[in-house]
């Protein structure tokens, strides 16, 4: 990543445009910098910068390094911000590999959902020579109560949240839509002590889906990886097989996407 080009500081320097020209300079070093240098680069004081940076700290924008607590690193919030803002061209071309990995292992449909303007959202996929392997689309909003993908993300979210963004009442599909927001959100609970996310037939008939939350580091849930097919295929004698191979696929997923990140 090169350098940013940081402008000397005025006297007239509004405190905002300082927190953001060294949010630019630590952005710029991935293994971290630190307070003498950020001073050197940004022309300021070093109690100012200390200040500043203790502010930035506070609001999880800047972070300790973990090995290193002299030095400066982007913080959660920036790196929720990264992936959050992060284009569906990019996530597929990061992700294609281990999507092939495991749609061709399982032969059913393998995408990644992603939570973004308070929906969730398929972003990238690979389906398998199988016509009838599928229904998910890349771009298509999912259903957000029905959806295993959806359910794998909205289980790590705020609960408050959660149920503002949920639809009220929750909209009957097919005969095995869940309607009971309780009942929704202990499926939640399971979902965040390991279980599967599943959709048995909840939004199309037929059609049924198995994710697990990718969890990044110091970011947390904002994508899901799915298989999508028949519900008589998937959630059928080889269920156990496809949430193995899914489980380690997610976190495959985590890595390349951090490694992804790291290089942008």
């Amino acid at each position: 990543m090169p350098e940013p080009s940081i402008q000397p500081a005025k006297a007239d320097e509004k405190p905002l445009e300082r927190y953001f020209r060294i949010l630019e300079v630590v952005s710029a070093f991935p293994s971290g910098i630190g307070l003498g240098q950020i001073a050197d680069i940004v022309d300021l004081p070093k109690p100012t910068v200390h200040r500043l940076l203790k502010g930035l700290g506070e609001s999880r924008l800047l972070a300790s390094h973990p090995t290193a607590p002299q030095l400066y690193v982007t913080g959660a919030r920036i790196l929720r911000l990264l992936y959050t803002s992060a284009g569906a061209d990019w996530i597929e071309t990061v992700t294609r590999s281990v999507l092939g990995d495991i749609a061709g292992q399982t032969g059913q449909t393998c995408y990644i959902a992603k939570f973004e303007d308070l929906k969730i959202r398929s972003v990238a996929m690979v389906t398998p020579d199988n016509p009838s392997s599928g229904y998910v689309v890349p771009g298509r909003h999912l259903t957000i109560h029905c959806a295993s993908s959806a359910k794998a993300i909205l289980a790590f979210q705020d609960p408050a949240l959660v149920r503002r963004i949920l639809p009220y009442p929750l909209p009957r599909l097919t005969d095995k839509t869940i309607t009971d927001v309780e009942d929704l959100f202990a499926e939640f609970t399971a979902i965040r002590e390991g279980a599967a996310a599943i959709c048995d037939g909840e939004d199309y008939q037929g059609f049924g889906g198995l994710a697990y939350p990718v969890h990044l580091p110091e970011v947390g849930v904002i994508f899901s990886l799915a298989l999508t097919g028949g519900v008589a295929s998937l959630l059928g004698e080889k269920r156990a097989g496809y949430e193995q191979v899914l489980k380690a696929g997610a976190q495959r997923i985590a890595v390349a996407l951090a490694a992804g990140s790291a290089q942008q």
